[in-house]
């Protein structure tokens, strides 16, 4: 039966013959592209229900056909999103960040208009997606930022805006801190000395204004981020200090740094100046107390 079928079906040349798709159940792309298959199916199994009437209680009936193409319809942007991630030259987590928050609200109006049938699919997709949304939310806010094709997309209301860029000042005056911290205790080159004399006297935009100015730019969606930010810099003392951490970490004699282990690095880097803080208040209070007594 199975080859007399695929023979029939094999006659009708104008149309490709397809194998359809088997659906996994953990996975939303599998249904999305086995119902997706069916459609383009379609012509030629309505072909063969028409000539095999002993098929049709076997075959979906039209408002059945319906229902499909609503889940379709609810299941393709996450096909997209997957596509997205999986095949961008430089992926990023604001592209994670941007498709999760864009599917939660791609999924807003299925939950107020579909069926209850439909609804509770739709709500079990929404729940999973919220999971991964509480997990990425606050982590992600810095890095969004500073995604040229991003930015502000993704921070829908001014308290938010404002939240996230109050966060990136913060960072950037930690990092400027350190930085200072770090060439303080730097053996300074004569070169260094004159250099400082000009930076001093030229009036340099506060880290503020650096990231007022940044956020102004235009958002560029099809842009390299690692290309526009090597262009972009910023030309602020703050956003210089900022960038050029990394840079004091890894040098070229320490070129084959793995990731793990650069990032150690500026972490205990970033810790040291707080443990010698603390250490000094310490040393400090001892010597008061001794004094005292």
């Amino acid at each position: 039966m199975e080859e007399k079928i695929k023979e029939e079906l094999a006659t009708h040349k104008k149309y490709q013959l397809l194998v359809p798709d088997l659906d996994i159940q953990t996975r939303w792309n599998s249904t999305y592209l086995m119902l997706n298959k069916f459609l383009q199916m379609r012509i030629l199994l309505d072909i063969l229900v028409a000539k095999h009437r002993d098929l049709l209680p076997l075959y979906l009936q039209e408002n059945n056909c319906d229902k499909l193409k609503i889940m379709i319809n609810i299941l393709r942007p996450i096909f997209d999103a997957t596509e997205i991630l999986s095949t961008s030259t430089y992926p990023t987590i604001s592209d994670v960040r941007l498709t999760i928050f864009g599917l939660i609200r791609h999924l807003s109006p299925f939950l107020e208009s579909t069926s209850s049938e439909d609804r509770l699919f739709v709500e079990s997709i929404n729940s999973k997606l919220k999971e991964y949304w509480n997990y990425i939310e606050e982590s992600t806010t810095i890095s969004t930022l500073l995604d040229p094709r991003s930015k502000t997309k993704t921070f829908t209301t001014t308290e938010q805006r404002e939240k996230a860029i109050n966060i990136l000042q913060n960072q950037m005056k930690n990092y400027s801190n350190q930085h200072n911290h770090i060439v303080s205790n730097i053996q300074k080159s004569k070169r260094f000395f004159f250099e400082s004399l000009l930076t001093e006297q030229s009036s340099s935009p506060s880290i503020e204004d650096e990231i007022t100015r940044y956020i102004a730019a235009p958002v560029t969606s099809d842009a390299n981020p690692l290309t526009w930010w090597h262009h972009y810099k910023g030309s602020s003392v703050p956003s210089e200090q900022a960038f050029s951490i990394a840079a004091n970490v890894i040098t070229k004699i320490r070129c084959n740094l793995k990731p793990e282990s650069a990032r150690a690095v500026m972490r205990l880097k970033s810790w040291i100046p707080k443990v010698r803080d603390k250490h000094d208040k310490e040393n400090d209070l001892d010597i008061e107390i001794l004094s005292e007594s």
